[in-house]
């Protein structure tokens, strides 16, 4: 079981560069914070940020229409 993950691991990293993140788990703690980081930053996505305020946007580009 244990050669079984030790080569499925090996090729995991094999395909690590067809990825944006990769979290390498030698610390654990650090682990999640490197997750943490990223779900953080994929909230932040100019597009998903465009969508989630998209009335604050409107009004920041159109200022006469509502100040």
């Amino acid at each position: 079981m244990i050669l079984r993950r030790l080569d499925a691991a090996r090729e995991e990293v094999r395909h690590c560069g067809e990825f944006d993140y990769v979290i390498m788990n030698q610390d654990f703690a650090r682990a999640v914070d490197d997750l943490s980081a990223i779900v953080r930053a994929a909230r932040l996505t100019a597009s998903r940020q465009a969508a989630r305020h998209a009335q604050l946007l409107q009004r920041l580009l159109n200022p006469e229409k509502d100040f």
